[in-house]
């Protein structure tokens, strides 16, 4: 993800969330520490404008992966009580259905960025 412009409260990130399991994996919520709110949001085509649409829950299918892009989908975090800098890693909780609790962490990359940071 990008730092966002001074006084906004919110960011898109975007990467791959993959399964590496042999079953499937059903997100039920999505935190971030000084945030109010994570969920996933896809972009579409309504009426001629570009709209977000919420996703829940959120279904990792095995072995395959959740590819969020600009344009497409993404995590929208806001209510940021502040805005990350770039260097920072931002950790994502995401909790299942069966409550069993994931990390991943999120590179911060500067507000000039233009696409991800090479692994």
């Amino acid at each position: 993800t990008r730092s966002p412009p001074p006084g906004v409260d919110r960011l898109a990130i975007y990467g791959r969330l993959v399964n590496d399991g042999d079953t499937p994996v059903v997100l039920s919520r999505l935190e971030l520490a000084g945030a109010g709110q994570v969920m996933l949001h896809e972009t579409v085509m309504d009426a001629g404008q570009m709209r977000m649409r919420h996703i829940d829950p959120i279904e990792l299918s095995p072995s395959k992966a959740l590819v969020m892009a600009p344009q497409g989908l993404h995590l929208m975090v806001m209510g940021l009580a502040r805005s990350p800098q770039a260097g920072e890693t931002l950790t994502i909780k995401a909790t299942t259905r069966l409550d069993e609790v994931h990390t991943f962490l999120v590179r911060v990359q500067p507000i000039t960025a233009l696409g991800p940071v090479p692994n």
